[in-house]
């Protein structure tokens, strides 16, 4: 199947060819967002398996801090990424907005690794 399949098809319902090549970029890029997170969850859980062999609780404590906002980073950066190129296909300011919003998040996911990796060295040394 080619495109102009598509663009016929679409093109009856009013939806412009700009419009469709938006729509599937930015599932794209939601798709990759969703697989990458998916790939880390699995890499987290592998290594999860291989720390708990080893004696020194440290790497536990680091492996536990970094699951969760890695997985939340991934997320923010991929749908900001996202609403980037539906703010391209659309043509609106959006993205003027998310991308404070973006580099605030990244600031609190780094401030929440900090805060778990101390919770987790606290348990270990007292």
């Amino acid at each position: 199947m080619n495109m102009s399949f598509f663009d016929e098809l679409f093109a009856g319902f009013g939806v412009s060819t700009m419009t469709w090549q938006g729509a599937i970029e930015v599932f794209s890029v939601v798709l990759a967002t969703f697989l990458l997170s998916y790939v880390s969850n699995k890499l987290f859980a592998r290594l999860e398996k291989q720390f708990e062999r080893t004696h020194n609780l440290w790497d536990d404590t680091l492996l536990w801090a970094a699951r969760r906002p890695v997985s939340v980073m991934i997320w923010i950066v991929g749908l900001s990424f996202a609403a980037s190129v539906a703010d391209t296909v659309a043509g609106t300011d959006f993205y003027d907005f998310v991308a404070p919003v973006r580099r605030l998040s990244l600031i609190a996911i780094i401030a929440w690794f900090i805060v778990r990796f101390i919770t987790g060295a606290e348990s270990i040394v007292v």
